[in-house]
């Protein structure tokens, strides 16, 4: 507990004034010790500023020390579409002629052994049972009617992911052939051979027929289609690619039956043409096609008498509806019924968007299609252009065009609609050839034509638009057994290439099983496709992918559609194949389109194949070593800036004394801290001019730049060489600056000064070599009579070592940032500077004890004072009383 304090109560004197005035005396020397500590705290950070821009720089010369730096080699294609291509520094300047004759392509397989659901009830038709026996994928929609002396089924199938189907029709086969109702009047084999190209290479591939008399003509298209399938799967390296669809197509009208080939071009970019055989004019394949059409549903038909022979004819194995498949139900009657059939591994039912126009297009129906827009619709025609889906399609001359015209140019226009005519319900349906909910957008306001009227296609006239919906997909991260597939397989084995997979049905996910597959040795890759709802195994090369072994014991690679038989050895899917390039005139031919072994340094990367040559261009690429000298330069200019510290005149020297208390009384604020500021900065100015460690390095890293180094190979043995000189340029002041380049320290503003020195650029581009060893050499030169010896213990004379500029100039930085550097033993942890500020806070702590008990004693003798003027008062009342008294 302090002393009790009496502050003047008794004397009347200010003690409180008193004491703080003799305390301030002690204070000072305080103050002062505050004043020098704080300036030490402020050489330390200059030194570390320093020290921080001088690891700076030895980054930098890092970088300009990297062969990558010089040596990087850019390249340009004149085609990058076909060709691009990389270069390493080991790469040549120089330019090349290449062919890509072919690229490389891995073996693929894709789920596409299809299933098949009832996805709409009627007609009688209650279930479907069995597999399909083709690879198509897409919707059935199945209409049975009563057309007076006969019924006929029409199955109108919307192919998946084919959009507008062409379709070519063979002339009309005779009727001694087939009836009407498309029964075959005596037995039919033989071949029919076809013209398949693509465009690039034409084969010529076979079908055949052997059918017996009383067979259905389905059965005819259906050995037609199979057998050509297989052949051309065959000439293309391919298993189980549904390339074309062939069908008997009925002419009500005419009472004909004819070979109809649908293909999908856009997808399979094949075309197919009947060229001869000896059943070619029996089927009306004689001479090729006499119609072709673009459509959008591939369509078969049955004719009987009657129901019973109707339900007979479509559930029949071999030319039924779908082969394979078996329709269950009460008894056919009349009506529709839709089957989805897709290799998806959750078969469910796919619907298109469509718009539907009003009803009442033309006053004959029968006709309509043949008739000119001239007389269509009911609406006068002009024109102009229509809109669909933001496509524009243009009319020059309507009255040139039938409705059937129109229709096909609708269809080919790309806005991704097909338009068909109902002639039952007498108008035009617009459908998308693409399933899901998107819709289909009809007019714009700029349309010039009317056509969406005289279609009557407008929401004015009554056409109404219908959302279409995507199928199903499964779950990938629940148990196979309870992840959706349509067929849950089974726990066991599998096999892809031979190589044996283990999968626990009521654990393992599917992405469990991808992820066995593609760790496994079987060379493949396998992925789920969520959008497709399929799974796509891809291998490492050109082999066809095996799928199944004699000892599989799970259903899986059935269940996710890969295969039929587990238990057969299958190659399945696309071949790869080798990519063929000419290099030079020269035939290469590799697995992979990354070719990297035809030309030293450069990596080729084949993209599509092409016949015209393309240009590949190898030149240095200066960039990299521009930038980092730019970033060197920037960081030294940055460095001598700093060290660059201007002498003082004697107005800024008063700066150089921290102010008082009593100063700052009679200063404002923003006084205050002006001076403060003038107070740092001078006093860095002037501890960087007085630092004898400051000064030298700055001499060192002007002096050094320009050393000549001697002993190299190259062209180049100094910056001069390069091109780099000081700044200035001729002029004095700028020069004694010495800066580099320009005096400025702007990245961007040395960057473009030296992106336009055209010594430094010209050297870069023609001596790399020369550069590279100029900054980066570090020879060692042998001398058996020496003493040291390298890490591998040859001997070695270090005075003849040869050192590249980097190097040289790294060793300078080092003297002073190294452990025991000039500049690092300052700024040291527990190093000098450190060192000078504990004694100084040492000696503050030192004199604030001594204030502390001077002021103890200052109050300790005042309080006497105090007590002693208090009882002489008291005794002097005390006398004052008796006297009194008396």
């Amino acid at each position: 507990m302090g002393a009790i304090k009496m502050s003047g109560i008794v004397s009347g004197m200010d003690t409180n004034a008193i004491v703080e005035q003799l305390v301030a005396q002690s204070q000072i020397p305080i103050t002062n010790l505050e004043n020098k500590y704080e300036l030490k705290q402020l050489e330390k950070d200059i030194y570390q500023d320093v020290s921080d821009r001088l690891g700076t720089l030895n980054s930098n010369l890092l970088t300009l020390r990297l062969e990558s730096t010089y040596k990087t080699k850019s390249t340009e294609s004149s085609n990058t579409a076909v060709l691009a291509a990389t270069a390493t520094t080991e790469a040549a300047k120089g330019s090349y002629s290449v062919v890509v004759k072919q690229t490389a392509k891995n073996a693929s397989w894709v789920s596409s052994y299809t299933r098949q659901r009832l996805t709409a009830k009627g007609a009688g038709v209650t279930g479907s049972t069995g597999t399909p026996a083709d690879y198509l994928e897409g919707k059935h929609t199945v209409t049975v009617t009563n057309e007076g002396s006969s019924y006929m089924a029409v199955n109108s199938f919307k192919p998946n992911e084919w959009g507008t189907v062409k379709k070519q029709n063979g002339m009309a086969i005779d009727s001694a052939v087939v009836s009407s109702d498309g029964t075959i009047q005596s037995d039919i084999s033989g071949t029919v051979t076809f013209q398949v190209s693509d465009g690039t290479d034409t084969s010529s591939i076979w079908s055949s027929v052997n059918v017996d008399s009383g067979d259905n003509i389905n059965e005819v298209a259906r050995d037609l289609e199979t057998r050509l399938n297989n052949n051309i799967n065959s000439d293309k390296g391919t298993t189980g690619v549904q390339y074309v669809a062939v069908r008997a197509d009925y002419n009500q009208e005419d009472d004909e039956w004819s070979i109809a080939v649908y293909s999908p071009t856009t997808v399979t970019g094949l075309t197919i043409t009947p060229t001869g055989g000896d059943i070619d004019e029996t089927l009306g394949l004689e001479y090729g096609y006499e119609s072709t059409s673009s459509v959008s549903t591939v369509t078969s038909y049955f004719i009987a008498s009657d129901l019973t022979t109707l339900g007979q004819k479509i559930n029949n194995t071999e030319s039924g509806l779908i082969k394979g498949i078996t329709l269950t139900g009460t008894g056919l009657t009349e009506g529709s019924f839709s089957i989805t059939q897709d290799a998806s591994l959750l078969v469910a039912s796919e619907s298109y968007s469509t718009v539907t126009g009003a009803t009442g297009f033309s006053a004959t129906p029968s006709t309509a299609l043949t008739q000119n827009l001239s007389d269509a619709g009911g609406t006068t025609a002009s024109n102009g252009y229509f809109t669909i889906n933001d496509t524009k399609i243009y009319i020059d001359d309507f009255s040139a065009l039938t409705v059937n015209d129109l229709l096909a140019k609708i269809n080919s226009s790309g806005a991704g609609v097909t338009a068909t005519y109902d002639e039952a319900a007498n108008n035009i349906v617009l459908s998308s050839n693409t399933a899901g909910s998107g819709s289909i957008t009809v007019g714009d306001s700029s349309d010039t034509s009317n056509m969406l009227t005289v279609l009557k296609l407008t929401a004015n006239q009554g056409a109404v638009k219908t959302t279409g919906s995507t199928s199903g997909s499964i779950s990938t991260t629940s148990a196979l057994s309870s992840a959706g597939l349509s067929s849950a397989p089974t726990s066991g084995t599998f096999s892809i290439n031979g190589v044996s997979i283990y999968v626990d049905a009521t654990t393992d996910s599917l992405n469990d099983v991808i992820k066995k597959v593609n760790v496994s040795g079987a060379g493949v890759t396998m992925v789920y496709d969520s959008v497709r709802d399929k799974i796509t195994v891809t291998g490492s090369g050109t082999e066809q992918i095996t799928f199944g072994s004699p000892s599989d014991t799970s259903s899986f690679l059935a269940a996710v559609n890969l295969t039929q038989s587990t238990t057969t050895t299958q190659a399945l899917g696309t071949a790869g194949r080798n990519s063929i390039v000419e290099v030079n005139e020269v035939t290469y031919v590799r697995d992979s389109n990354e070719i990297s072994d035809i030309i030293a340094g450069v990596t080729l990367d084949l993209r599509s194949a092409s016949e015209t040559p393309v240009t590949i261009s190898i030149t240095a690429d200066t960039t990299k070593a521009t930038e980092a000298l730019a970033s060197f330069i920037q960081t030294y200019n940055e460095m001598v800036t700093v060290l660059n510290a201007p002498m003082l005149d004697d107005d800024q020297k008063k700066y150089l004394t921290a102010l008082t208390d009593e100063d700052k009384e009679s200063m404002s604020d923003d006084d205050i801290a002006e001076y403060q500021a003038y107070y740092k900065e001078y006093n860095t100015y002037n501890m960087i001019r007085k630092s004898s460690e400051l000064r030298s390095l700055k001499q060192n890293l002007r002096t050094t730049l320009f050393t000549e180094i001697p002993g190299l190979t190259g062209s180049i043995s100094n910056l001069l060489e390069l091109g780099i000189d000081v700044a200035g340029d001729g002029d004095i002041t700028i020069e004694a600056l010495g800066l580099l380049v320009t005096d400025s320290t702007d990245y961007d503003e040395i960057l473009a000064a030296l992106e336009s020195n055209e010594t430094l650029q010209e050297v870069l581009s023609d001596n790399a070599d020369d550069v590279y060893e100029f900054f980066s050499a570090n020879i060692i030169v042998g001398n058996d009579d020496s003493d040291t010896e390298d890490e591998d213990g040859n001997p070695i004379n270090e005075s003849n070592d040869i050192q590249g500029w980097t190097r040289i100039y790294s060793s300078l930085i080092t003297r002073y940032t190294n452990y025991d550097g000039m500049i690092q033993k300052k700024i040291v942890s527990e190093g000098t500077l450190d060192k000078e500020m504990l004694r100084i806070a040492e000696q503050i702590e030192t004199y604030q004890l001594r204030a502390e008990q001077q002021l103890e004693r200052y109050w300790a003798q005042f309080t006497a004072m105090e007590q002693a003027i208090s009882d002489a008062q008291a005794m002097g009342e005390s006398l004052s009383s008796l006297t009194s008294s008396s």
